[in-house]
């Protein structure tokens, strides 16, 4: 049986404009989300001297591929590289728009820094609420290699008090759903606090008037009248 054929990201010559569109722009947040599905993941080994046995798999989840279309993704790319060009200076104006598949396409092509991670996750939007798919080795983390972290993590995204908040709402690792005792103590910390504190990520927060998630999709707003 011949392998799948395998998606194709569109991959433009990365330079200096493109690069700060999304290396200081909207993939701050993009790319926190896919670092913190594993966060969430690993904390849950650091609670549990059984993780190992108990929460890893022998064999990796198989995740959806990118099939949006290579013209497709240009759009989208420019449209994404525009917006943050636009927040950089001050017009923008319109909010940026993007849904699931969107967001797995910027994964995939702006985690070249992050391809653990990148490569990894796959994003779906349920209503107001942003769900991470991951499979990770476990060797990634410093274990024993030659198992898989196969997990899904569910999110509450918004900008709270002038600041990133995301929030952990339900954590499954392979097919154990993770106790709400467990749980309890992560729902009240916000797991984009640490992310958020970069010069890129808070020049990119100052700007924005709301970041929500709704009706599918993540909506980045900017501030209108000017940079604070």
């Amino acid at each position: 049986m011949s392998s799948p054929e395998q998606p194709v990201i569109y991959k433009p010559a990365r330079d200096n404009s493109t690069a700060k569109g999304c290396g200081i722009g909207c993939l701050v947040l993009l790319g926190a989300l896919a670092v913190i599905a594993g966060v969430g993941i690993y904390v849950v080994w650091s609670m549990s001297g059984a993780f190992f046995e108990n929460f890893t798999q022998e064999a990796p989840r198989p995740l959806p591929p990118i099939t949006m279309p290579q013209e497709q993704q240009a759009a989208l790319i420019a449209q994404v590289n525009a917006f943050a060009e636009s927040l950089e200076s001050g017009t923008a104006v319109e909010p940026l728009r993007l849904s699931a598949d969107d967001i797995n396409v910027l994964l995939a092509h702006f985690g070249a820094d992050a391809p653990l991670f990148a490569q990894n996750i796959h994003v779906t939007i349920d209503d107001d609420l942003l769900k991470a798919d991951v499979s990770i080795p476990t060797k990634a983390f410093g274990l024993a290699a030659g198992r898989f972290i196969n997990g899904t993590g569910v999110f509450n995204v918004r900008l709270e008090n002038g600041d990133m908040a995301v929030y952990l709402q339900d954590l499954t690792v392979g097919s154990v759903s993770i106790p709400e005792a467990a749980l309890a103590a992560f729902r009240q910390e916000n797991l984009a606090a640490e992310a958020a504190k970069t010069p890129e990520a808070r020049r990119l927060i100052s700007r924005m008037e709301s970041i929500t998630v709704s009706n599918g999709e993540i909506v980045l707003t900017p501030r209108t009248g000017g940079n604070p």
